[in-house]
């Protein structure tokens, strides 16, 4: 629509400029040579016209924007302030530990990132949790009729590849990571028959995982906060009968806290 009309608006200019001309054509040689004033201002009254309704109508404006696309312009979907090379986050984080009955404890994730691109990262994960658990056993136990004491600390040692996905400010994005657990323990066994306590401690390395995901909210291009983090977590632990987490454990680790951000891509 907007072409239209710059088309009629200089159809009418020239129309306008080239009206005069046949009454010029009539004139003498003499008036040929020097045209009238009349005509002069005719001419210069047209081309001025001509000239403000090329500019009402924007007409460079719009062939330049037609034929160029703006330099600042973000690209689809995403945000300046996801663009970083590097993110470190530091937060709490609570573990729902699945050995018989299910403890509990709190702690730290420290988390670093290598953004190769956008959407592909490489993640560095290292958590720590410590908590205490009061335990009562039957007669059925090998332990027998009491109470136990369990004091323990758990630490992840994780890596691998991170998946995100941008939308305005938030980030959506999911991780499998693999590497260590280490666990160590302490068991005071108080019988209910009053005897003696026990007292059991032990500790072990082993292979861990994770899988999980959760969402970002960025604050500004260097700060934001970790809205939530949810990871299924397994581990294999041992150290014998008497040690508080034997074997495999499928845990939940909730976490939230605060990210920084640094470096351009």
């Amino acid at each position: 629509m907007k072409i239209r009309r710059v088309f009629v608006t200089i159809a009418l200019g020239v129309f306008v400029w080239l009206n005069p001309m046949p009454a010029a054509a009539n004139a003498t040689d003499d008036s040929l040579a020097a045209p009238a004033p009349e005509v002069q201002a005719a001419k210069s009254s047209s081309a001025h016209a001509l000239m403000s309704a090329i500019r009402s109508v924007k007409l460079l404006p719009s062939v330049v924007g037609s034929s160029e696309a703006s330099p600042a312009a973000k690209p689809q979907g995403g945000n300046s302030k996801s663009d970083s090379k590097f993110d470190i986050y530091l937060g709490y984080a609570f573990v729902s530990e699945g050995y018989g009955p299910r403890a509990g404890i709190h702690g730290w994730n420290l988390e670093g990132v290598w953004n190769i691109n956008r959407n592909i990262g490489f993640t560095v994960d290292i958590s720590g949790n410590n908590g205490s658990q009061d335990i009562t056993t039957t007669a059925a136990s090998f332990l027998g009729a009491g109470k136990s004491d369990v004091d323990h600390d758990m630490y992840y040692f994780l890596f691998g590849p991170k998946l995100t996905r941008h939308v305005e400010d938030f980030q959506i994005y999911s991780h499998f990571l693999v590497g260590v657990a280490h666990g160590q323990a302490s068991q005071v066994f108080k019988p209910a028959s009053g005897a003696a306590s026990t007292f059991f401690a032990a500790k072990d390395t082993n292979f861990a995982l994770a899988v999980g995901g959760g969402v970002d909210y960025m604050l500004s291009q260097r700060w934001g906060w970790r809205l939530l983090e949810v990871d299924f977590m397994w581990k294999q632990l041992s150290g014998g009968a008497a040690f508080p987490f034997p074997g495999g454990s499928d845990d939940i680790r909730v976490t939230t806290g605060l990210i920084f951000r640094w470096g351009e891509r």
